[in-house]
């Protein structure tokens, strides 16, 4: 029996604040990719490898936007005890 095995990775890269940034267009996809081949007889066992991805990004931008509500909210609080003491 011939398997064969293909594994994708696809993820949108964040845009960042830098000059470079600021001149592409649109969003950049990033993107990992694995094919493998084998061929195995009847009732054998067959092990391999993926690929893994770890999102720290995501969470580190998440986190940078709950701060940024934080102080909205923060701001917008001192601006009502202004206004109604």
């Amino acid at each position: 029996m011939r398997l064969a095995i293909y594994q994708e990775i696809s993820s949108v890269k964040e845009s960042g604040t830098s000059a470079v940034a600021a001149l592409e267009v649109g969003p950049t996809t990033l993107t990992r990719s694995t094919e493998t081949s084998v061929i195995v007889s009847n009732k054998q066992t067959v092990v391999i490898s993926g690929l893994m991805q770890e999102r720290e990004e995501e969470l580190r931008n998440e986190i940078e936007q709950l701060e940024q509500k934080r102080g909205e909210v923060a701001e917008a609080l001192a601006d009502m005890r202004a206004k109604f003491g």
